[in-house]
């Protein structure tokens, strides 16, 4: 408190008193607190010096002992203060270190009760501390030309205000606001937004700089980010299919990557054309950073043409709004079909290698590539007993459009079965997008093989003679078995060490039956190898597995020799002939080509394949002289004995050819001996079955219907003539026909494979006369789905008719006593991989000659586009079936005409394949010959019937065998 002076007068009236006479000091506020200030920040505070006396008050002095640098003291310029009157102070703290501090004010005065007027100064130095929220700051991928923002949050824990300084260094690439000197309340909070836009790729960096006091050290915030071409990463953006058969579909995908490390709108994906062949299924919504999602585009072509689009990807990307995939497709390209569907090589001795032909089928249209086989392999398990006998490397399989090869499979077994036999899977590997993998079952029995007692070899030795420079021939020979076990031929071979002139074409393996025989040939071709003129040696070998590799051989001899006799022709090629009817002859002219004249010595035929088989029928008198350039003829005469390839060598011997003769190779190939056997069935009268094979692919749409209209044709036929008719509806689908998304309804899918529609028996499967709605029923079962896209008509037919399915899936339909109608309904012609004629000998072999019938409403030419249907057509021409178009608008008609023919009442008499020699006929029932009064055979009409009461029961087969007549 301030200090009052007193002053003590002399009043009038006799009494004394006391009268105040100096200045009274008085401070306001009493003590001078600071609280909590951060450390070199400055805060001030008031002091007032009040005169409260009545006389002047001297301020004399004002002082803060020790108060260093933290107090300072700013006094007003005023020293004197009258009554009254108030002189203001002003105290700075500004704080230098952590730490409480306590002083004294000091004000000299006048007053002199308090000469020195002292008030306590307080204050406590902290250091400010300023929280950034993150402690860095990683902006990570960031799209260029994309600002991102991320906030930093600067807390102030202390309950003083802060003025914190904010600056940046580094990448200018980062902005913030706000910036510079920035206040905070005692224990308040601050968004600071810091941005990194990206100008260039790469790393960028920086730091958020906080200097919360002025003495206090510089707190930095880490900033980091990358710059990146794009967020939205779309691979590949270039989809083709390539070439993909019509009707089928492939798939392909691509992916959509969000690489930056922000969230990505999809805002839309649409194709551009809408072209409907090109399918996918899009997606809209956030793509999290990192996030990649894989996307399924489909390809369906519906004719053979080339296809484009676009799928435009819309994103709120600001670099790439708008990211197109671009799709490409052609109609067409190699589709694959096998036949068979399973491999089975029967029992197989040890030591041999059984071979199956696998028939590969590009069903595929042009243009396009050609169906390429890449690779076999053998699984389930893998073993080397089978396996396909062709060397993809050396032999490379490329099958256009429409066209067929045929590839060996074997079996070598190296142990006997066991009772369940040798299985595998073959597994072909090919270029079809849509089925790269095709699996066929393998299956085999191995058996030990008695030992091959000899084999004969005919000529034991081939002697080529000799040839003009550059000329060559073919001689052949005959391997016979003359003994009762079987023996196992492998490795025939030229051997090593022969002089290359000689080549024939190896066999592996090959069994030769007891007294069975075996024809091959040889070459003799010093051209292929550029030898010139000389001698030529080699030898033939092969071995007899099953005789201790027995080996066996046939010395080969030839000359390259330049001589006078020129032939004319060179080689005597007799061609083929059907059986032995009889004999012919060939002429070849010698002609003198020398300026001198040549004596000509012997002429005579060397080792034949077959003795006997060639003779000469004509030829002059030797030895004689033969003028320069003059002729003569030796007429060659063909006895056709021994079916297979028979050959000879004509010799001709001149002056200097005295050792190895001028050749002329003979040859000639009896195809069969002229022996025929024709089976037949004895059919019941009004019983037939019939079999329809419904197209199930997508170009069926309009013909399905017409087939469902007018199917009833059949049921009311029959049942107007009284026929006992089963009809039955499987499909043109073989093999499951892959990436197919369309459900076909019956059970398996468009897959039948030769079972009977419907496979689930969901209706009846087998339709006849007393089938409950037996016509709903048809009509149903003919209503087959739209789902696959290989069409083997004739394939299915023969799977439907064959076991295993004839006494399992489709037991009860196929009777022995009935005649069989199959009719064929498709707008596509047949895929499947035997030729006609093996389908029409399937039908013949099932039910005799004239016991069946394949019918085809297909593409029959000008009034359809789908392309002619040529196998089926043929196929239906090879029984003596109908053939009507696909394209009419109404199939009654069709259906009337196939019923004409499959009910016409069965003729007594049953006509022969070929007709008969003088011989006459014998036939057969169950393996026995029938008296010659059990039959009639109609020679004029080529025709046999039974005798009354002779004629076998229904179902019954019989064969008639008889020679064919010589020119038949």
């Amino acid at each position: 408190m301030g200090v009052l002076a007193l002053a003590y007068l002399s009043v009038g009236c006799g009494r004394d008193r006391v009268v105040q006479s100096d200045g009274i000091a008085l401070a306001a506020p009493a003590a001078l607190d600071f609280g909590r200030v951060g450390l070199g920040a400055t805060v001030v505070r008031k002091l007032e010096i009040h005169n409260g006396g009545r006389a002047p008050l001297s301020l004399d002095g004002f002082s803060i002992p020790g108060s260093g640098v933290d107090f300072e003291l700013l006094p007003d310029s005023r020293t004197r203060l009258r009554e009254g009157q108030t002189s203001t102070l002003s105290v700075r703290f500004t704080p230098k270190e952590e730490a409480v501090l306590s002083r004294m004010l000091e004000v000299q005065t006048n007053d002199p009760r308090r000469p020195t007027l002292q008030i306590p100064v307080t204050g406590v130095g902290v250091r400010p501390r300023v929280v950034a929220t993150p402690a860095s700051l990683d902006f990570g991928k960031v799209e260029l030309g994309s600002p991102f923002t991320m906030p930093l949050l600067l807390e102030n824990d202390f309950d003083i205000p802060v003025e914190v300084v904010l600056g940046q260094r580094g990448d200018p690439q980062f902005s913030m606001s706000p910036s510079g000197s920035v206040p905070i309340a005692a224990n308040g909070k601050i968004n600071v937004n810091v941005v990194f836009l990206p100008t260039r790729l790469g790393v960028a960096g920086g730091q958020v700089t906080m200097v919360p006091c002025p003495i206090c050290d510089e707190v930095e915030v880490p900033m980091a980010g990358i710059g990146i071409d794009q967020a939205l990463v779309v691979t590949p953006t270039t989809i083709d299919f390539d070439y993909i058969p019509v009707e089928r579909q492939s798939h392909r995908s691509f992916t959509m990557s969000n690489v930056s490390s922000h969230p990505v709108q999809i805002t839309s994906m649409n194709t551009r054309m809408h072209r409907p062949v090109f399918t996918f299924t899009p997606f809209t919504g956030t793509l999290q950073p990192g996030e990649t999602r894989t996307f399924d585009v489909r390809f369906a072509p519906v004719q053979n043409d080339p296809e484009e689009d676009f799928i435009d990807i819309a994103s709120d990307s600001r670099r790439s709004p708008v990211i197109p995939v671009h799709l490409l497709g052609r109609g067409g390209g190699p589709k694959i079909q096998v036949t068979p569907r399973a491999l089975a090589f029967g029992s197989v001795p040890i030591g041999a290698r059984g071979q199956l032909p696998l028939i590969v089928t590009n069903a595929g249209t042009d243009p396009g590539p050609a169906l390429r086989i890449t690779a076999f392999r053998v699984e389930n398990p893998a073993t080397t007993i089978f396996g396909a006998d062709r060397d993809l490397v050396a032999q490379p399989v490329a099958i256009p459009g429409g066209t067929s090869e045929t590839i060996l499979i074997g079996y070598e077994p190296t142990q006997v079965s066991d009772d369940a036999g040798d299985h595998a899977e073959l597994v072909i590997v090919s270029n079809d997008d849509s089925f790269p993998e095709v699996r066929i079952p393998m299956s085999g029995s191995a058996f030990g093989a008695p030992t091959c007692r000899s084999l004969v070899l005919t000529p034991p030795f081939l002697d080529f003679g000799s040839f003009d420079e550059g000329w060559g021939g073919v001689l052949s020979f005959q391997i016979f078995n003359p003994g009762p076990e079987l023996c196992i031929m492998r490795d025939l071979r030229i051997a090593a060490g022969s002089d290359p002139v000689f080549t024939t074409r190896p066999v592996s393996s090959f069994v030769i039956p007891g007294y069975q025989w075996f024809g091959w040939m040889v070459a003799f071709d010093p051209h292929a190898v550029g030898a010139g003129t000389g001698y030529f040696r080699g030898e033939l070998e092969l071995f007899a597995a099953n005789a201790a590799q027995r080996r066996y051989a046939i010395p080969l001899v030839a000359g390259s020799l330049n001589g006078c006799l020129r032939a004319t022709p060179n080689f005597l090629d007799f061609g083929t002939a059907a059986n032995n009817c009889g004999t012919s002859d060939r002429t070849v002219r010698i002609t003198n080509t020398c300026p001198v004249e040549v004596n000509v010595g012997p002429i005579l035929l060397g080792a034949q394949s077959s003795e006997g088989e060639f003779t000469i029928a004509q030829q002059p008198t030797t030895p004689f002289l033969l003028g320069s350039g003059a002729s003569f003829d030796v007429a060659v005469h063909w006895n056709t004995l021994v079916r297979g390839i028979n050959s000879a060598p004509l010799y001709l011997y001149e002056d200097g050819r005295t050792d190895l003769p001028l050749t002329i190779p003979v040859l000639g190939e009896l195809l069969d001996d002229g022996r025929v056997i024709d089976r037949f069935v004895q059919h019941r009268p009004l019983t037939t079955d019939m079999l329809l094979v419904v197209d199930n692919s997508g170009s069926m749409v309009d013909k399905q219907p017409r087939l469902r209209s007018a199917a009833h044709v059949l049921l009311d036929e029959a049942a107007r003539l009284g026929v006992d008719l089963h009809v039955g509806v499987t499909t043109t689908g073989v093999s499951v026909s892959p990436g197919d998304v369309a459900v076909c309804p019956g059970g398996a899918n468009g897959n039948e494979a030769g079972r009977l529609f419907p496979v689930d028996e969901s209706r009846p499967r087998i339709v006849t006369r007393n089938t409950p709605n037996a016509r709903q029923v048809l009509e149903d079962n003919t209503q087959v789905g739209l789902c696959h896209e290989l069409v083997q008509d004739l394939e299915a037919m023969r799977l439907a008719l064959s076991e295993p399915l004839t006494s399992g899936a489709n037991r009860g339909f196929l009777r022995p006593e009935a005649n069989l109608s199959v009719v064929l309904v498709g707008d596509e012609d047949d895929h499947s991989g035997y030729p006609p004629a093996t389908y029409s000998d399937f039908l013949r072999g099932l039910k005799g000659i004239g016991g069946s019938m394949l019918n085809a409403i297909v593409d029959t030419g000008p009034n359809c586009s789908d392309g002619v249907a040529f196998r089926m057509i043929e196929a239906a021409h090879l029984t003596g079936g109908t053939v009507s178009s696909i394209c009419d608008r109404d199939f009654t008609p069709a259906f009337r005409r196939i019923a004409d023919a499959a009910f016409a009442p069965l003729p007594s008499f049953f006509r022969l394949s070929e007709p008969p020699d003088n011989l006459g006929i014998h036939v057969f029932v169950g393996g026995n010959e029938l008296p010659a009064s059990a039959f009639r055979f109609d020679r004029a009409n080529n025709q046999v019937s039974f005798a009354p009461g002779a004629a076998p029961p229904p179902g019954t087969s019989f064969e008639v065998h008889y020679t064919k007549r010589c020119g038949s």
